[in-house]
């Protein structure tokens, strides 16, 4: 009775993982309608998501490239600034 629960028990797990490899390939399939679906294409699926990751990260990456050069400009012209301001403050305070 409990090999019979556990067997059903492995059996619902296995149709469960299957309807979720088929599930994220549908999902995937729809930025890619090249890509065939089924479990015996799981590998091309894992492939083709690990290249869009990448795809992703190095997208990621240049933004914040930009983002850091555009920051770096605006702290130099801050710094600028608030020492033209501080040289001003002191020049008055010495005379």
């Amino acid at each position: 009775m409990i090999n019979k629960m556990a067997a059903e028990k492995r059996r619902h797990e296995l149709e469960s993982k299957e309807k979720e490899i088929l599930l994220e390939q549908r999902n995937l399939q729809d930025k890619s309608k090249y890509l065939q679906t089924g479990l015996e294409c799981e590998a091309a699926y894992q492939k083709r998501r690990e290249k869009i990751w990448i795809d992703d990260l190095q997208g990621i990456q240049q933004k914040l490239k930009e983002r850091i050069i555009i920051y770096e400009r605006f702290v130099r012209s801050t710094k600028r600034y608030m020492t033209e301001i501080i040289s001003r403050f002191t020049l008055k305070k010495e005379n």
